[in-house]
């Protein structure tokens, strides 16, 4: 995510060769895969020269009369409204409006949406946006030859737009056939590239000089659009599919964006009646005497112009951007490089709103677009266009479309505020446009962060809920939400107490023999290894051994029941990923969808768990972290103050934070009395089920990642095994306060949690509104926040040569020049993450002995940079291939 104005000139505009595409489909649709805001590379920029002078001035001046002609059937519907003292749906009537304006501009097609919403046109069009919900899972996940395969063509309904695309075939024969007329399909079928060579739009721009909407266009920006459009194509026309396919986004975006916008408008001009008086001045001396106003005079209206401009950044259509790096390109002076094929994520919505750039952002002030504070504008902060050569090439249409729109009403009407207005206005969901319900509120400064999950964590305790129930998994600590989440963390943090892992750390060395004695016969016979299945079974056993008291091998015997199935417990179940994550819960009971992990695995856990816990409760007991579970109450930790527990591990990185501020929002989160003190038998399984699930797939993925770096700094490595050597005693062992101690062994690991943290980012939901800080910025109940943990760790802002591994910065003398929340791979506040100091421990205990023994290597195939995994939380590499030597 790029938020830096300097950096989206150098994405948008100088760079712009190298950033051409958005995210490509995975789908592949003969009509919709080629319209100019789907279509890619070559066949865009051709494109896209060819429909350039379309949207030229002069041809908008053409198109004038046919919105005048559609907004006075509109301004007859509304004077009826308005006699009769009747409230309106803005939203509505202003769809409306747009839909008959763009079926005359685009198809010289008469309709009247207000009187004949059944017109067969009229019903299609308001459907073409419409998602298919057995399709949106594979459409956005599926690859291309699988989509292919299943036949799934797009993510949208297919009926109302085979009949737009029939339509416009039908249309498009008539007008090969002599039948002219002037619209935009005309002038698609008339246009040819030389149109565009010949004319240079450059030039154009000038013409609408006054809109704040050009403010950036300046020589950067003519010079980006040469270079791109400097291109003579041998194709310089469209094809019937090409024309259809642009009369189809013509449509989609004509009438759904421009409708959302003048909603917005007219929202805040009946919540602000002083702004719209102050318009209804301006434009009432614009008009003629026969109530007209020409296309010049409404170019030239500066406070209607700021209006529009000021909805278009409180509200813009599209709440965000993506663009694909096309090659590797390192980003301004941030010392970050974006690969080939990574998304630059550009947030529209939050730049608008951030106080950085508008001073009182969330208050409606068109001021501060007129011509003489346009100088305080910020460039690459206002993008409701986009911007560059790829911004939207209808927006000139849009802004004439709007202003002779609002222009008229305001003349004649006023918008007021009724009973029935919503404040603040509710979003809708399952749509790009910017109509999101809750809208998600990415948050990055330190400061903010210490305040949402530390010092105000009481309002922001949960993570986004699942959409679906399952009468375990829903009960696990990373899961549960409000109270259910407090006592059972009041009840379960004790089992994780230094003096309790203690008691854990001699069932963590027997696994570790087991992996040592492997990894000596793969030294020994020059193999190399996959350091990520290796790890992977060591931390596996690990957890066997201290969740269940069970032994594995997993290295020898991975068909054992426990460990096959214990594998198998994240993976994804393809049918129901796409309703897990998106339909409601009521919807996904009916369709007993109650997870989106596959089932089988799962049950085999919780049925292992529920006959271990009956042993338990029977007085078979044992030393691990099910009995801890079984035996576990809430006086235990009230009577144990776990914040004391904090002092014993100090010499960790992990805990430089942690403060009288941390440990006071800890107390005050967990001093409720409550009067269940035990967990029940799911709960107990569900906290089982976790720790299996995030003591074995995290820690490994820790270890790999780890591995790695060790292999590719060797200097790094021998530092490390120069320290950890004279650590072992006379046995080959290492007691629990020596591998505590060791400075440069907790400097490494720290590196590599920051380099690849095992969850890139984390999310907390608004339990309140909450003004966040002196930002202006409030985040409403309901909303998500998101910390982009990943995106931190690498950030040249507080971390200098961010992608270069160097665990000195966490060495004990350097951590005053670490900046508070800008390091957190275990999260922080009272919802961190509980297995902490135990995975701490596991990870320290393994790589000590590894490292005192055996040295990893860079070997013919070890693939770098690491590639990640898809469709997974976690931040896991596919696969990480090593050499490894017996020391």
């Amino acid at each position: 995510m790029v938020a830096e104005p300097e950096l989206l000139k150098q994405i948008l505009v100088k760079e712009f060769h190298k950033f051409s595409n958005r995210r490509e489909l995975r789908t592949e649709h003969p009509i919709i895969n080629k319209n100019l805001f789907n279509s890619m590379g070559e066949d865009w920029k051709r494109m896209r020269t060819i429909v350039s002078p379309t949207f030229s001035s002069g041809k908008l001046r053409k198109m004038y009369h046919l919105v005048e002609q559609c907004l006075e059937e509109y301004l007859g519907h509304l004077d009826v409204m308005a006699k009769d003292g009747k409230y309106i749906n803005a939203k509505l009537l202003h769809q409306n409006f747009t839909f008959d304006v763009i079926a005359k501009c685009a198809f010289a097609t008469k309709t009247n949406s207000q009187k004949d919403p059944n017109n067969k046109l009229v019903a299609a069009g308001r459907k073409v946006f419409i998602f298919s919900a057995i399709k949106m899972i594979p459409a956005f996940i599926f690859p291309k030859f699988l989509n292919k395969m299943l036949n799934i063509r797009t993510n949208l309904v297919e009926a109302p737009n085979e009949f737009i695309f029939d339509l416009t075939k039908h249309m498009l024969k008539k007008r090969r056939d002599g039948e002219k007329s002037n619209d935009f399909l005309q002038l698609l079928v008339d246009a040819n590239a030389t149109d565009n060579n010949n004319n240079n739009n450059n030039k154009d721009l000038s013409a609408d000089k006054m809109d704040s909407h050009h403010f950036i266009e300046g020589e950067d920006e003519i010079a980006a659009a040469k270079r791109t459009f400097n291109t003579n194509f041998a194709n310089k026309t469209l094809t019937e599919d090409e024309i259809i396919a642009q009369s189809w986004l013509f449509l989609l975006a004509g009438f759904e964006t421009t409708a959302t916008t003048l909603g917005h408008l007219s929202y805040e001009l009946g919540l602000n009646p002083d702004v719209q008086e102050k318009l209804h001045n301006e434009v009432i001396n614009a008009f003629d005497l026969d109530g007209k106003i020409n296309y010049e005079t409404l170019q030239s209206l500066p406070y209607l112009d700021a209006i529009i401009s000021e909805t278009l950044r409180m509200y813009p259509a599209l709440a965000r951007l993506e663009r694909e790096a096309g090659e590797d390109v390192k980003l301004g002076d941030t010392g970050i490089t974006v690969f080939k094929g990574q998304l630059i994520e550009i947030p529209v919505y939050a730049i608008h709103r951030s106080e950085r750039y508008y001073k009182n952002a969330d208050t409606f002030t068109p001021e501060r677009f007129m011509p003489e504070n346009r100088k305080d504008l910020v460039p690459y902060a206002y993008m409701p266009f986009g911007t560059g050569p790829r911004n939207c090439i209808g927006m000139r249409f849009a802004l004439m479309e709007m202003k002779l729109c609002i222009a008229h009403i305001v003349k004649r009407f006023r918008f007021t505020k009724c009973a029935d207005t919503e404040m603040p206005i509710k979003f809708m969901n399952l749509t790009p446009l910017m109509t999101a319900e809750n809208p998600t509120l990415m948050v990055a400064e330190p400061e903010l962060l210490k305040q949402i999950l530390v010092k105000e964590f009481h309002k922001f305790s949960n993570r986004r809920e699942l959409r679906t129930e399952h009468p375990i998994i829903n009960k696990n600590l990373f899961n549960s939400m409000g109270e259910d989440w407090k006592r059972m963390r009041t009840i379960v943090s004790p089992t994780f107490s230094s003096g309790k892992l203690r008691k854990m750390y001699h069932l963590v060395e027997q696994s570790l023999e087991e992996y040592l004695g492997h990894l000596d016969v793969m030294a020994r016979d020059g193999k190399y290894i996959n350091a990520k299945v290796l790890h992977q079974n060591f931390t596996f056993d690990v957890i066997a051994k201290c969740a269940f008291a069970t032994k594995t091998n997993s290295q020898k015997d991975p068909n054992n029941k426990l460990v096959a199935n214990g594998r198998k417990v994240f993976i994804f179940s393809p049918l129901k990923v796409v309703p897990a994550l998106i339909f409601p819960k009521y919807i996904n009971k009916m369709l007993n969808i109650r997870t989106l992990l596959v089932e089988a695995p799962n049950e085999f856990i919780f049925d292992l768990t529920r006959h271990m816990v009956e042993k338990r409760r029977n007085g078979e007991k044992s030393n691990d972290f099910l009995q801890l579970l079984v035996d576990a109450n809430a006086a235990d930790n009230n009577n144990n103050n776990n914040n004391k527990d904090l002092s014993d591990d100090k010499i960790d990185s992990h805990h430089f934070i942690e403060g009288e501020d941390e440990i006071a929002a800890a107390k005050r989160t967990f001093n409720t009395n409550f009067a269940n003190k035990t967990l029940t038998e799911d709960e107990i399984i569900a906290q089982s089920w976790l720790f299996l699930l995030a003591g074995f797939e995290t820690t490994a993925t820790t270890l790999g990642h780890l591995s790695y770096e060790l292999a590719l700094n060797p200097d790094v490595q021998e530092k490390l095994h120069n320290e950890v050597i004279n650590a072992f005693d006379l046995d080959g062992k290492i007691n629990y306060e020596t591998l505590q101690s060791l400075p440069y062994l907790d400097a490494v690991i720290s590196e590599t949690l920051r380099m690849y943290p095992a969850l890139a980012r984390l999310e907390r939901e608004a339990g309140e509104d909450v003004k966040l800080g002196d930002t202006g910025i409030t985040v409403r109940k309901g909303q998500m926040i998101e910390i982009p943990v990943y995106a931190i760790h690498r950030s040249e802002k507080y971390y200098k040569n961010a992608d270069t591994f160097t665990p000195e910065r966490f060495m004990p003398e350097n951590r005053k020049d670490l900046v508070p929340y800008a390091y957190m791979p275990f999260g922080t506040g009272p919802r961190n993450c509980i297995g902490m100091r135990f995975a701490l421990m596991e990870i320290k205990l393994c790589i000590a002995h590894i490292v005192k023994s055996f040295r990893f290597t860079k070997c013919a195939d070890t693939e770098m940079p690491i590639k990640f995994m898809n469709l997974t939380p976690l931040m896991a590499a596919e696969s990480i291939t090593l050499g490894i030597e017996k020391r």
